[in-house]
Order: C-alpha cells, then structure tokens, then sequence
C-alpha cells in the first residue's frame, strides 16, 4: 500500500505555519494537514492557556477552524512550488 504525504501552508498575522501529513490515500494526509494547521492557527490566534484539546472542542467550533484553514491552505506541488 502507497503511503502518501503533503504539506500545507497557512499564513496568520504574517506567520507562515507548516504541517506535512501522510496517510494511507490524499483525501486522509489532507485531512491531517488541515487539522494540524487549524490548531496551529488556533493555538496562534487564541494562545493556549487554558487550552482545549481538539476532540474535547464542539463540533461547530471544529467545523469553523477546518473550513477557515480549507479556504486559505495552499500545498506544496510535485515541482517544488505551492498551489491553493
């Protein structure tokens, strides 16, 4: 079985934020990309005291961080550039 691996990039208030995923399809290390650059984000944007651990957060709230990182990750291409 292939393993495959991607990396995604975000920029927050001037701060590029990196994350490279594998797993066993793209859809699966795409999924891990966007949910480890949305803690990142979110670790980034509301600081990390008094800090809520991914599945303890609600379904909307991780719905809102995921969409948000969806819409702007851009991921590196085979060539060595990024796309969106």
């Amino acid at each position: 079985m292939k393993l495959h691996r991607l990396t995604g990039y975000i920029t927050a208030n001037g701060v590029v934020m990196t994350k490279t995923g594998s797993g066993n399809t793209v859809e699966a290390a795409m999924k891990r990309v966007v949910k480890g650059l949305a803690n990142m984000l979110r670790a980034r944007l509301e600081g990390t005291e008094c800090w809520t651990y991914w599945p303890e957060l609600p379904q909307a709230e991780q719905k809102k961080w995921l969409d948000y990182v969806t819409e702007r990750v851009q991921w590196d291409d085979s060539n060595g550039g990024r796309t969106e």
